[in-house]
């Protein structure tokens, strides 16, 4: 039977990431600008020093998947289809296009699997910043995963144990998969071979259980602290 996408497998649950919780590398990563993140360093400090909470993004614990709640304009849809017509090159077949109304930022996001089920691969665009992205994802036999990305966002915060991360800085989806899987070959005598049995099914359950191990993961090191919902429902606080 295949899962519900458009409830709650599990009570929800909000956390408030704390910034000032957060090591200086993973401030200066999140910051993604150099000069921001030096203008902002002597408040950073005293807030840092007299361990004042400085709480910013809300986090879900449980997550849906709906439709497109908003038009892409007509250049942003091709610049996205490209990306997707780039990754189908690369033997990724598309699958869904959604956005997760309980995140903070509104995301379109373009889900696809890599025919062989070795790899899934997300194509992104952040309406709030005007920003394309793609990932590209592969999971090993005991149970660690790879992740690369083209956005130093999207490597900013400390991730759970077993979740690898590396940043490409590139626009090219071919580029980004070769690197992807020179990292992938090299971890495979440490972590075991790649799963082979990713689908569209195990892409929703993936992505449900590492957003849980990863706000799990921050509550545990004191970054992330169970808070409220927010006021308005789902999807209507977003940007």
């Amino acid at each position: 039977m295949l899962e519900d996408l458009t409830a709650y497998p599990q009570q929800q649950q909000y956390y408030r990431i704390n910034l000032t919780a957060l090591s200086w590398r993973e401030l200066r990563a999140a910051t993604g600008n150099p000069v921001g993140f030096v203008l902002a360093l002597p408040f950073l400090g005293f807030m840092r020093a007299f361990r004042i909470p400085m709480t910013a993004t809300v986090m879900p614990k449980e997550i849906t998947f709906r439709p497109l709640s908003f038009a892409l304009a007509p250049a942003v849809a091709s610049r996205l289809q490209g990306l997707v017509e780039q990754m189908q090159a690369l033997g990724f077949r598309p699958f869904s296009t959604f956005e997760i109304p309980e995140m903070p930022y509104r995301v379109a996001i373009f889900a696809l699997v890599r025919e062989g089920g070795t790899a899934y691969a997300d194509v992104g665009y952040f309406p709030v910043r005007g920003r394309h992205y793609f990932e590209l994802v592969s999971y090993f036999a005991d149970g660690s995963s790879l992740t690369t990305v083209n956005r130093k966002e999207g490597v900013s915060l400390q991730s759970p144990p077993g979740r690898f991360n590396q940043y490409v800085a590139t626009q090219s989806p071919g580029v980004a998969w070769d690197q992807h899987q020179e990292q992938a070959l090299a971890m495979v005598a440490e972590h075991g071979a790649l799963r082979s049995d990713l689908t569209e099914e195990t892409y929703f359950a993936d992505f449900r259980a590492y957003m849980r191990r990863f706000v799990h993961f921050q509550a545990q090191r004191g970054v992330a602290t169970p808070t409220l919902p927010p006021i308005s429902s789902p999807g209507a606080w977003q940007r």
